[in-house]
């Protein structure tokens, strides 16, 4: 559509030059100025509105492109920040609410439980058991035993009637007011029943303690969360949008991958320069400017340094 402007601009202002070329557009005398003008300059005139025309839509288009190129770019470095593999695969836990309010929640491996962007939640309120009523004691005719055995019964009982109550489930109103933080953002959990699911959003792949706000204090509810996830999604949701992407040749050239098993990343551009670290096959870095057989990159994480350029191939 550009190019069909473009052309259409450039025919109309070649049919103005040559119309009005080697003859009069307009004629002398006393007329007003509209009756003066000659056949000849109305249809320079016309070739004149036309440019005009068909050069609004072009500048238009060129805007338009500028803005999408803008959007592609600052697209594919969001998704570069989290082109690094998540360090575990499904996490979960069974906790009961204390009352606190916020309480951290345990990992299947007996630490905090951590989640990062793009984790799938599944939550429910575990119903818990009615415990066995006590059973009220016959009398022996021993006043003395009878007597203590009514007075363990009523113990029992005062037990059991405080354990019931206990037990008595949260209203979908109180249930409302829990909340899952994690990092600077907080996800209702219960909406219209005592169970659902939620999935992490965010562009960073850090990970962030999951917590369970309680405004309310509630206590003694049991709560069963499981978490899955794909270790590999931020790799390749990048991938995808640096081979697929309209700006496919600009992001192939700024971002490669590691081809070595294990890269050296130093402080500078010398082999006996410190190692800030090591970077596995296949991870995607940026590369920020070359110098002789060195490249200058940056990390998903933001770590900069200089590595060996012909350890560095493109993203396939």
């Amino acid at each position: 559509m550009e190019l069909a402007a473009t052309i259409v601009l450039a025919v109309a202002g070649l049919g103005a030059l040559l119309t009005g070329f080697g003859g009069d557009t307009w004629r002398k005398g006393p007329e007003p100025f509209l009756q003066r003008i000659t056949r000849r300059g109305w249809v320079s005139l016309a070739f004149v509105l036309i440019a005009l025309i068909a050069g609004e839509p072009t500048h238009t288009l060129a805007e338009t492109s500028t803005q999408i190129g803008d959007r592609q770019r600052s697209a594919i470095e969001t998704a570069f920040s989290k082109a690094v593999e998540i360090p575990r695969e499904a996490d979960g836990c069974a906790v009961t609410l204390s009352g606190a309010p916020e309480q951290t929640l345990p990992s299947r491996h007996g630490d905090t439980m951590l989640l990062y962007w793009g984790d799938k939640l599944q939550y429910r309120i575990v119903p818990q058991s009615r415990p066995e009523k006590p059973r009220r004691p016959d009398p022996r005719g021993d006043l003395l035993e009878d007597t203590a055995r009514m007075k363990n019964y009523e113990e029992e009982m005062g037990r059991y009637r405080r354990r019931v109550r206990s037990l008595q489930p949260p209203s979908l109103s109180e249930l409302k007011t829990l909340r899952l933080k994690a990092g600077d953002r907080k996800y209702e959990l219960f909406r219209s029943s005592s169970k659902g699911s939620l999935e992490i959003s965010g562009n960073s792949p850090k990970p962030m303690d999951a917590i369970i706000v309680n405004p309310l204090g509630l206590k003694g509810v049991e709560l069963e969360i499981a978490v899955s996830t794909d270790p590999a999604r931020g790799l390749k949701e990048f991938k995808n949008l640096v081979l697929d992407s309209a700006f496919s040749e600009f992001a192939r050239r700024r971002y490669q991958a590691v081809t070595a098993d294990l890269l050296r990343l130093r402080k500078t551009a010398d082999t006996t320069s410190p190692i800030l670290t090591q970077l596995p096959r296949g991870s995607f870095v940026e590369v920020l400017q070359t110098a002789d057989s060195w490249s200058e990159i940056a990390t998903p994480e933001g770590r900069r340094g200089w590595v060996a350029s012909e350890y560095l191939g493109e993203i396939r």
